[in-house]
């Protein structure tokens, strides 16, 4: 269950909007009355964060896209292993025919 502004922002897109103000404001009440140093070093610490969670995500993204990248080399790989004993396989059974056509050759003379 949501509070009664969360249920209304739901219903009005516009609701929404007023009640995110409402919370951003809410959520910087608590600066009002700091020193303007100590104000300059939240924004310093609050744009580094902002920072490094643009950083962690991009990360996020290249591990993913390595993680695909491996699995789908595993897969060709996994793959090329199959074809290779297939002909492996398909070798064997020619030779094996090689010889009975050629022993049967032999006895034919």
């Amino acid at each position: 269950r949501g509070t009664r502004s969360n249920r209304q922002a739901a219903r009005h897109p516009t609701a929404f909007a007023r009640a995110s103000a409402k919370m951003s404001w809410l959520a910087n009440e608590w600066k009002s009355g700091l020193p303007a140093n100590v104000l300059a070093k939240i924004d310093e610490l609050e744009s580094k964060m902002e920072s490094m969670r643009r950083e962690a995500q991009q990360r996020s993204m290249q591990i993913d896209n390595l993680t695909a990248t491996h699995h789908k080399a595993k897969t060709g790989e996994d793959e090329a292993r199959r074809q290779c004993k297939d002909m492996q396989r398909e070798l064997q059974t020619l030779s094996t025919s090689v010889e009975q056509l050629k022993s049967q050759a032999a006895k034919a003379q």
